[in-house]
């Protein structure tokens, strides 16, 4: 419905006209003659037909070489092995190789062409070198010799004369040699072969070890381009300025890619680069759509991520692919550092409840308190149960309800004047679910408060409580407990955000636990609450308990009034005082914390209960006692 518009969008800072058609590629689909291939959300050709390859990934292992699908970035190949070459993580590899891009290797192997084989579509299908047309499948061998990496520091113009040097009267038998600016300086990378080293031993003197490295695009501003060798220090003044830079070098060219957070003028023989941003400043890296709860929600659908909100929003189409629940995963990948929650939350409209019943429950307000809002209240049993935990622990703990509307919190535009009304006097708030942990930190947007999540708390405590077992860290938890990191499962289960945006929901989820009490109950896997968080005892009969015991005490008590009533004069709050200790005794021999809990339960008692008229006089002894 979208992908047309999206796909329209050619680079940052141009939009061409609609395809016709756009032809989602998978296996055994047939390419019209004449059709275009996109690779990267931000580069391409107008066309009339598109055969997008975003979402043909994976790689297949074949033992001494990997076939890899065209659209699979560089990142996902280098996470998983180790090959001959290499190149920019941002990009696909069926991108790399359609296009031209610099690689790793570039001294020895001079191109990727000549090292790969594929199976591609020119005209019709075909297999071996690349010969044009559309790569379906790029063949890598993996590296099988042991590689030595070696650096060099110094200023620019020296490591520029350095490089140009080694080619003066003969080829350095490097497999790569990179000029290389991060944020520690600039530095030439070398690599080879360990078997090569005694032919590159004069090349070597001054150097100290070095590490593997990849190209990647690290801020706003991206140029990639070509030049002849003897022209390398016509780059100086943009390395100086960049973020990060990659020139990589060869006997008779130099080929480089320059990230820097400014516009850069002069760099000579610019082939591609991402500048001027027609989409308020989105860059179309697609760094989002990989972390997107919402385009996953909607089956991978890159119109309904950040990056298709800031293109359709040309169009005017941003509010219908924009109701999310802002869970902020997009921010923590954005090289151009966008606000982009703040331009989400211009569009969503979440479809929660405004009004909730509140939980069956008394607010008994304490400096630290266990919170629930209408995104929790069903998870009031969680709430007891947590302050029993945090009670044993040496802390006075109590409850409070906060009956913010969940849609404006989420909207990040919740009436502050009532919630610092309701807080007064709280200087901690300890959360039962990751979202209200997460939606409540605009809280501190007007005053000092600490806000935590339990979940948090209880596998700092214990750690060992999801030992062996594969945890789901939920989307919208951003300090999360250290424990395996092996075992953690960082995604979006999709049940809140379905519950925000009824948009469907995804039911993949394998975890052995979850952080998240709300996917606990939508899916039914074990919560760390569950596994950690004490059973509170049982209320109703405790309470039954002392409800006889007080009835038993008020008739002794009954008596002794009834003996004293044939004496004039007795002072009515001599009479008073006899009542309040027969009531008093009931609960002499209950706990704080169970009184704690009772008087926080009263709400949930059986109506029989709830008719007594000791209620009243047992809350006020409830409220009275202390630790």
């Amino acid at each position: 419905m979208y992908e047309e518009y999206i796909l329209s969008a050619i680079s940052p800072s141009k939009k061409g006209k609609l395809p016709s058609k756009v032809i989602n590629f998978t296996e055994g689909v047939e390419i019209p003659q004449g059709s275009i291939p996109r690779f990267e959300m931000f580069r391409g050709a107008e066309g009339d037909v598109i055969v997008n390859m975003n979402h043909y990934t994976g790689i297949e292992d074949l033992g001494d070489k990997i076939a890899v699908k065209a659209g699979t970035t560089w990142r996902e190949v280098s996470e998983k092995y180790n090959v001959e070459l290499h190149g920019n993580l941002n990009l696909t590899v069926g991108g790399t190789l359609f296009f031209g891009d610099p690689v790793y290797g570039l001294n020895e192997f001079g191109s990727m062409t000549a090292k790969v084989e594929v199976e591609g579509f020119n005209g019709t299908l075909y297999q071996g070198k690349y010969n044009g047309g559309i790569p379906l499948k790029v063949f890598i061998k993996k590296e099988n010799k042991k590689i030595t990496w070696r650096e060099w520091r110094g200023n620019t113009s020296s490591l520029f004369s350095m490089v140009r040097s080694w080619y003066n009267n003969t080829i350095p038998v490097f497999r790569d040699i990179s000029v290389v600016k991060d944020n520690e300086g600039v530095k030439v990378v070398a690599s080879y072969p360990e078997t090569r080293e005694i032919l590159l031993k004069p090349f070597l003197n001054s150097s100290s070890p070095g590490n593997p490295f990849y190209d990647k695009i690290d801020s706003p501003f991206y140029y990639e381009g070509e030049i002849p060798l003897d022209s390398l220090f016509s780059l100086e003044a943009a390395i100086e300025m960049a973020e990060f830079a990659v020139i990589r070098v060869r006997k008779d060219k130099a080929v480089y890619s320059i990230s820097s957070n400014n516009k850069l003028l002069g760099i000579p023989n610019v082939k591609f680069s991402i500048e001027e941003s027609i989409f308020n400043g989105c860059i179309l890296c697609g760094s989002c759509v990989n972390v997107c709860p919402h385009g996953k929600q909607r089956g991978n659908d890159v119109s309904f991520t950040p990056l298709g909100l800031y293109v359709l929003q040309s169009d005017g189409m941003a509010d219908q692919v924009s109701n999310c629940h802002v869970c902020g995963q997009c921010i923590s990948v954005c090289p151009a550092k966008l606000d982009i929650i703040t331009d989400l939350r211009k569009f969503v409209n979440p479809t929660l409840p405004q009004q909730s019943p509140r939980p069956p429950l008394n607010d008994l307000r304490k400096r630290i308190n266990v919170v629930l809002t209408p995104i929790s209240a069903e998870l009031y049993d969680y709430a007891l149960r947590s302050i029993e935990y945090l009670s044993r622990l040496g802390l006075d703990v109590g409850f409070i309800y906060l009956n913010v509307n969940p849609n404006s919190l989420i909207r990040g535009n919740p009436d502050l004047d009532f919630l610092m009304n309701e807080l007064v006097g709280i200087e901690e708030l300890i959360t039962i679910t990751p979202e209200d942990h997460y939606y409540l930190q605009i809280l501190k947007a007007r005053r000092v408060i600490q806000i935590d999540f339990i979940g948090t708390m209880l596998l700092e405590k214990n750690p060992d409580a999801v030992k062996g077992k594969s945890l789901h860290v939920p989307c919208l938890l951003k300090s999360e407990p250290k424990t395996d990191d092996d075992k953690k499962i960082h995604d979006c289960s999709t049940f809140f955000l379905n519950k925000v945006n009824r948009e469907g929901m995804r039911a993949d989820l394998k975890a052995d636990v979850t952080l998240c009490p709300l996917t606990s109950k939508g899916l039914g896997i074990p919560s760390v609450l569950d596994l950690s968080l004490p059973q509170i005892p049982d209320l109703i009969e405790t309470f039954k308990q002392i409800k006889d015991k007080v009835e038993k005490g008020t008739e002794n008590t009954q008596i002794i009034l009834d003996d004293l009533s044939w004496f004039e004069g007795i002072n009515d709050t001599v009479l008073q005082s006899i009542q309040e200790e027969a009531i008093s005794k009931g609960f002499s021999d209950v706990p704080y914390i169970t009184l704690k809990l009772l008087y926080i339960y009263t709400p949930s008692l059986p109506y029989e209960l709830r008719d007594s008229k000791l209620i009243e006089k047992m809350k006020s002894v409830i409220l009275n006692a202390q630790t």
